[in-house]
């Protein structure tokens, strides 16, 4: 078992340069790639659907979707809820989510996920939460402020379904060449990592325990592009 190998890299700085993208280029933007290629848009619509399992979203819920980028897993996850407020601190991301996937049920809010404000959610508040593919550019220290929001502006603790998280024991699986290790040493030196926060499971469950969580982890369809070095997990509010 590895430790949880936190990121060197400064994400908050990093998204606040990304520029709107075009349409044809929303999955390059949001690092749905292998080899440096787009994946088929058929993965976002794997993600939509996992992740609306895992919650059990329904037509009465409201959603928050965090780190949303461009919009395109969160729009198919609208078709699913009532509402939904996305989040994203990038203003390149949200015009691209405006221009290509708005819709009446989505509500784009440009903030940090762990600086959410009250005002923006009283008329309905979210009473589930996803991330899709971000948990990687949080530090561990980060985690109970980003529940800490969830819960502020819910109301109360509700489940979290954190999609594509890197598992650091499955580290080599994803740099699987001499070579790639010696980028990913390289990049993590400098601060210009491609990926992130890779994460062990039970430190992170037990992080999550601190905090008034259990941690059910889901392994990814095989049909997932990171299926092997990367996994799921619902945060249900204990007891």
């Amino acid at each position: 078992m590895t430790n949880t190998l936190e990121t060197t890299r400064d994400w908050r700085a990093y998204y606040q340069t990304v520029g709107e993208a075009d349409e044809r280029d929303l999955l390059q933007q949001v690092g749905r790639t292998i080899g440096g290629r787009p994946v088929g848009a058929e993965e976002i619509g794997l993600v939509a659907e996992e992740a609306i399992d895992a919650l059990a979203l329904c037509r009465t819920d409201v959603l928050l979707d965090l780190c949303c980028g461009n919009g395109l897993v969160t729009r198919r996850l609208a078709a699913a809820c009532e509402r939904v407020y996305a989040i994203d601190l990038s203003e390149g991301m949200l015009a691209g989510a405006c221009r290509y996937n708005g819709l009446p049920n989505i509500r784009y809010i440009q903030a940090p996920a762990t600086e959410l404000a009250s005002k923006d959610f009283a008329e309905s508040p979210p009473n589930k939460a996803c991330m899709i593919q971000a948990l990687q550019h949080f530090r561990t220290s980060e985690l109970p402020q980003l529940l800490g929001a969830i819960r502020a502006v819910a109301g109360r603790p509700v489940p979290v379904y954190f999609a594509d998280i890197p598992d650091v024991d499955r580290l080599y699986a994803f740099y699987n060449t001499p070579e790639r290790r010696a980028e990913f040493s390289r990049r993590r030196a400098d601060g210009t990592e491609a990926i992130g926060t890779w994460w062990n499971r039970a430190h992170l469950a037990e992080v999550l325990s601190q905090v008034g969580y259990l941690a059910e982890f889901i392994e990814q369809s095989s049909a997932r592009f990171g299926a092997h070095y990367r996994f799921d997990l619902l945060a249900v509010p204990a007891g």
